[in-house]
């Protein structure tokens, strides 16, 4: 997430202080967030293998879930922030403004639910691994399975010749940047300009 969100569309000078005020918000925090997520996890995974019994392995588990909902928490919050600035614009430039707080705001819950789920799956299993191989939550049975061993290579100059192999040659390709450059000049036989695609933005911080 950056800091300070600007587009390419020119906005009014009160708009954009609001909005790059929310981003050093969103950016702090963030910050906050994550510093909270990383001081528990370690702690409460820790615990979670340590259990003893069935309490303290439950304490721990949701101790350790608690936290990584906190970054998913904060990004929800921001996009409440962006609906609200949205249901407040009226005219065409405020509402196209408006738009790049909804779609900041999306990215940030994708990314926040994203580490979260890697997060959560990990706690799950360390807790199950304890001997609960297989649970039942509601539709779904979640079972606990070990993850298969890959080979190695500690010293490929030690390794014997049998477990070596030749990559294959990859097959010619064309050069698709030259041939844009050359068609933009004038027709290729074999190929041709795209009509191209939907018109994209960009959004980048202030340096």
């Amino acid at each position: 997430m950056s800091s300070e969100q600007t587009t390419r569309i020119a906005g009014s000078p009160e708009f954009d202080a609001t909005l790059h005020c929310r981003d050093h918000q969103t950016r702090d925090q963030t910050q906050a967030t994550d510093s909270t997520v990383l001081a528990v996890l370690p702690a409460a995974s820790s615990l979670i293998s340590q259990a003893t019994n069935a309490q303290e392995a439950a304490a721990a588990l949701n101790s350790m879930l608690s936290a990584v909902l906190v970054p998913v928490s904060a990004a929800v919050r921001q996009a409440i922030a962006a609906q609200g600035d949205l249901r407040e614009a009226e005219d065409f430039l405020p509402v196209m403004q408006a738009a790049v707080g909804v779609i900041l705001a999306c990215e940030a819950m994708q990314a926040a639910a994203k580490k979260a789920e890697a997060s959560a799956r990990a706690a799950l299993a360390e807790a199950m691994s304890l001997g609960a191989t297989t649970i039942q939550a509601g539709l779904h049975t979640v079972s606990l399975r070990d993850a298969p061993r890959s080979a190695v290579v500690t010293d490929l100059a030690l390794l014997p010749e049998r477990f070596m192999v030749q990559a294959p040659q990859p097959p010619p390709k064309p050069d698709l940047t030259a041939l844009r450059k050359a068609l933009l000049d004038g027709p290729i036989t074999g190929a041709q300009l795209s009509n191209g695609g939907l018109p994209t933005i960009a959004i980048r911080g202030a340096k």
